[in-house]
This record gives structure tokens, C-alpha cells and sequence, in this order.
């Protein structure tokens, strides 16, 4: 009986590798590219102080169908030394119309974010420890890119800034 199992399995195996690919996406166009102004090395600062805290390097991945993020804090809230990373993908899903971002971290939390670009900003919005949660991406007039969090309570009708960065290129 485990020999018919294991024969069926390999034959459904063997079937599903010499299927036909899925058609190409191309990854070049200009809704996949929108945000590209994101990509690069970066130092991090606090935008209301521009006190440096972190180091990110952003890069194409994926045959450009994506961009990574990988981020390294030092200095955490008041000026005390942390030691955080994280690290994520972010997409255009055409098929949806939607991006998509999957973080973790160092803390071994994850997030699911997906939006759009609204103004040439990239939004996108997620579920965070009970509130709903806001990163907004944008390129500034100078070169650098400002991000921003901001977390909703109340279904969002108020929202509170949770962190606010400027990434100045390195």
C-alpha cells in the first residue's frame, strides 16, 4: 500500500515539473518601478532631531519584481543604544492592484502590510497588537526618503505618529 502511495506521489510530483511555467511578469514597467526611489544605502535619522539611528540598505530583489529592506537600529528611543534588525520584501501585486510588504524583526514579530501609492507616497496599512497601523513612505524634494508610522485605536478615526525617520543616502 505505502508503494502505490509513494508511486502516486512521485507521478504527481514528475506531472507538476513538466507543467508550463507560469507567463513572465514584467517586473520593468512603471507600477512595479513607483517606489524605486527607495533603493539605496541609507543612514537613518530621527526626522525631528536628525539624530542618526539606524543604517538601510535597500535593493532590488527578485529580478526586480521586489526591493528588500535590510535595517540595523543602534539607537533606540531617548538616545539609548538597542540592538534591532529587520528585514523586508515589498511588492506591486498587479494582479490585485495592491503593494505588499512581509517584515520580521529582530524581536521575532512579523507584520503584513499592503496599499497603494496615494500622491506618489507609498501607504500601506496592517494589524499591529490589537491597533490598526499606518507606513508612509515618501521621496522628499532633496533626494531622501521619508518614512513614518503611525497606529489607530479607533478604527481609524484618530491616529498617533509611532515613528518618524528620514533615510539621507550614504
Amino acid at each position: 500500500m505505502a508503494a502505490i502511495g509513494i508511486g502516486l506521489f512521485l507521478g504527481f510530483a514528475l506531472q507538476a515539473s513538466q507543467a508550463a511555467p507560469p507567463p513572465a511578469v514584467d517586473c520593468q514597467d512603471e507600477a512595479h518601478r513607483a517606489i524605486g526611489y527607495w533603493v539605496g544605502d541609507w543612514n537613518v535619522v530621527d526626522t525631528a532631531s536628525s539624530t542618526p539611528v539606524a543604517s538601510s540598505r535597500i535593493e532590488w530583489a527578485v529580478d526586480g519584481c521586489a526591493i528588500r529592506e535590510t535595517y540595523e537600529q543602534k539607537v533606540g528611543p531617548n538616545g539609548k543604544p538597542v540592538r534591532y534588525s529587520g528585514t523586508s520584501h515589498t511588492a506591486y501585486d498587479a494582479a490585485s492592484g495592491q503593494w505588499k510588504q512581509f517584515y520580521v524583526d529582530t524581536t521575532g514579530r512579523t507584520a503584513m502590510l499592503d496599499g497603494a501609492l496615494q500622491d506618489k507616497r507609498l501607504v500601506l496599512n496592517g494589524q499591529a497588537r490589537g491597533r490598526q497601523t499606518r507606513m508612509i513612505v515618501e521621496a522628499l524634494p532633496d533626494g531622501n526618503v521619508r518614512q513614518r508610522g503611525e497606529a489607530s485605536s479607533d478604527g481609524g478615526k484618530h491616529w498617533a505618529p509611532t515613528f518618524d525617520f528620514t533615510y539621507r543616502r550614504k
